[in-house]
């Protein structure tokens, strides 16, 4: 069965309110998809996507990919006056399976000369610029749960029955949960946002069991935790309908003094920690966060049952929006009883968490798995070669990307490869907040957990790279030594002679230079791959590089010639986008021919007569990389038509799923040809 992404999210504006809106379009961005900057967090990861361009043009056509794509699109003056703008915008606006919600830039926006303006429009120039972006997200996320998640209603439809229930369950004491609930309830009541949500508070005197149970039923519950809520009957039975009705919910911290324990039942969802007496934003904050984990909740229950009907795991395992809990149990004898199978299964939302917390549940015979590593074998001791970089930001912006969607890549990569215990082997990458940061934090969990002392991480760099920052790398090794090895491949040894001093940093500011630079990587790039046994590539400049071709592309050619097994991702843009069209099509893309290399480079035209000069034999093979790139070469384990997919997808799911099914494979044929 093919698979098709359940739901995506296309940001498109002009480029020239850039300045105006980027900012607050990456902050709604980095909430309803995830921030790269935590990594760690469990968060909603909805693919999204932002299309504009750098010139007045209009951008690139939007992808037709997922079951339904939700496309909010900032109308301005210059889109209301531009045809071409306005024409595309139409093409949009008439595809079957794409929602548009039109936001007014300015009052123009209701001039468009289109049937869009039939449309119900959020008005941003509305907003108070004190909590522009707290509106917008607000706005944005609500059209989010109304367009694509809520079942409950028709969603051509505005009114009460589009907006978001929130229960609000605090200790009726007249303490500070009743002052928490009804600054929210006054909050929301006298403000637009009653437009987007209704809030319920049970008044006591009330028949309980029946009125609650069927309130919290179509409900997000915000629990108001205050010194004696979970003392409290009431607020724990409201607790645990909300986990057995399956209801989304988040936890107000506002304990003051002492709490004598946590309802175990309210553990395991968001918690927002806030001050006794609110303002506006803590307000603000805790009807975003519920409305964002009611998001989360029921896109992960939509994506999950997408991941069933395409056979990622056994029909018969029980899905979850949370990671398993004890109470959990409960549903699981119910659900395995309506079933035709009996499961042990329970499949939960990426990423995965530690095994200590899922021993309980082994221990009863149950296991539990995130769809990403519930079908993997052991790949322990495997050594897998991360070769992920930014393309230019024009071309990433061409397919609606940024260097986020290769950042959110590397770290699920990481994640994963190093969850199974297999080592990770890159070049390069030592910035503040990269790659090797976030790979160290996994690598040094992974140690603790298994109270091993092996080295999962290897980090090549060529000379004289690692001679421009020595103290950085000395501090590196220093406070690294037992999680990274760092390995300094030195210079190669024909051009030493060239060199004035091997122990002082080459700057490759001429053609002379330029050559020993490319001949070092390229030493480099061999040593490193030929101690792989996989490699995983993605992105890659196409230009600015300082090898005898594009890195990621030699990389490719040199995994070939030594026979490794090769994950093409040509989703996410740069030369793997071209090699991927080069694999589909047999042909060669105008980035990856001599003369383009030669009109986008600088000085390579000096460089490639140096080494025809110098050592003809090292000249890059253009002109044959149809015959040296094919698709039987790639040998990771995928039949053609997973390829395929894998030199489309721009999911970062479903590109894990295919290298990670792939990496099972192989491994399996090695230990049956090991067994033989």
């Amino acid at each position: 069965m093919s698979f098709i992404q359940p739901l995506s999210v296309h940001f498109l504006w002009h480029p020239a309110n850039k300045d105006e809106l980027f900012d607050s379009i990456q902050y709604c961005a980095n909430l309803i998809n995830r921030d790269s900057d935590k990594p760690y967090s469990r968060t909603i990861k909805i693919p999204t996507f932002f299309n504009t361009s750098t010139t007045p043009s209009a951008p690139n056509e939007i992808p037709d990919l997922s079951e339904q794509t939700i496309i909010f699109v900032f109308i301005s003056k210059y889109i209301v006056v531009d045809a071409e703008w306005c024409s595309f915008i139409q093409g949009l606006f008439e595809t079957d399976r794409f929602r548009i919600v039109p936001i007014a830039v300015d009052k123009t926006a209701f001039n468009i000369p289109l049937e869009i303006k039939t449309l119900n429009f959020i008005r941003v120039f509305e907003f108070d610029k004190s909590f522009y972006k707290e509106n917008l997200l607000l706005s944005i996320s609500h059209e989010l749960y109304r367009l694509g998640l809520n079942e409950g209603f028709d969603a051509l439809e505005f009114g009460s029955e589009s907006s978001v229930k929130l229960f609000l369950s605090h200790a009726k004491d007249n303490g500070v949960g009743v002052g928490i609930a009804n600054q929210l309830k006054d909050f929301i009541d006298h403000t637009s946002l009653n437009k987007f949500f209704d809030t319920t508070d049970i008044i006591p005197g009330y028949q309980f069991n029946d009125e609650i149970k069927g309130h919290i039923a179509e409900s997000t519950l915000i629990a108001i935790h205050s010194d004696t809520y979970s003392n409290r009957y009431w607020c724990q039975k409201e607790i645990q309908y909300t986990k057995e009705l399956l209801r989304p919910m988040i936890a107000v911290d506002s304990v003051e003094l002492y709490e004598d324990r946590k309802f175990p039942l309210s553990s395991n969802i968001p918690s927002i920690r806030v001050p006794s007496t609110l303002d506006q934003n803590d307000l603000f904050k805790i009807i975003t966060f519920a409305l964002l984990e009611t998001i989360r909740f029921f896109y992960s229950k939509k994506l999950l049952y997408c991941y069933k009907d395409n056979k990622w795991f056994p029909s018969e395992s029980v899905i979850l929006s949370r990671p398993p809990e004890i109470s959990d149990l409960c549903k699981f004898e119910t659900i395995i009883t309506n079933n035709e199978g009996i499961s042990n299964i329970f499949i939960y939302p990426e990423p995965p968490i530690y095994k200590e917390e899922l021993a309980p549940f082994e221990h009863l015979g149950i296991k539990s798995f995130t769809p990403l590593n519930v079908s993997v074998s052991n790949l322990s001791g495997l050594t897998v070669g991360v070769s992920i970089s930014d393309p230019d930001e024009i071309s990433l912006l061409e397919i609606g990307q940024g260097p986020s969607h290769l950042k959110h890549l590397s770290q699920d990569i990481g994640r994963h490869i190093l969850a199974q215990k297999s080592v990770i082997i890159y070049g390069g990458d030592l910035r503040k907040n990269g790659f090797t940061e976030f790979l160290i934090s996994e690598a040094q969990a992974l140690k603790t957990r298994t109270n091993s002392e092996d080295i999962f991480i290897k980090n090549y760099l060529a000379w004289p790279i690692y001679l421009l920052n020595k103290e950085e790398i000395i501090d590196w090794k220093a406070e690294y030594n037992n999680t990274l090895e760092m390995i300094q491949v030195p210079c190669e040894a024909e051009v030493v002679n060239s060199v004035p001093n091997i122990n002082n940093f080459l700057t490759p500011d001429n053609t002379d230079n330029w050559f020993i630079w490319s001949k070092c990587l390229t030493k480099m790039r061999n040593e490193l791959i030929s101690n792989c046994d996989v490699r995983i590539c993605a992105g890659g400049k196409h230009s600015g590089y300082k090898g005898k071709m594009p890195g990621v592309l030699e990389e490719i050619l040199i995994s070939i010639t030594q026979s490794k097994p090769i994950f093409i991702l040509g989703g996410f843009g740069g030369v793997c986008q071209s090699i991927s069209e080069l694999l589909m099509s047999n042909q060669i893309p105008f980035q990856l021919k001599e003369m383009w290399q030669k009109e986008n480079n600088a000085g390579y035209v000096d460089l490639l007569s140096k080494i025809v000069n110098e050592d003809p034999e090292y000249y890059p093979t253009y002109g044959s990389l149809l015959e040296n790139i094919t698709l039987d070469k790639l040998n990771n384990g995928l039949d053609k038509t997973e390829n395929m997919t894998l030199f489309r997808t721009p999911f970062i799911d479903e590109a894990l799923h295919f290298i990670l099914l792939g990496i099972s494979r192989l491994n399996l044929e090695a230990k049956i040809l090991k067994e033989k």
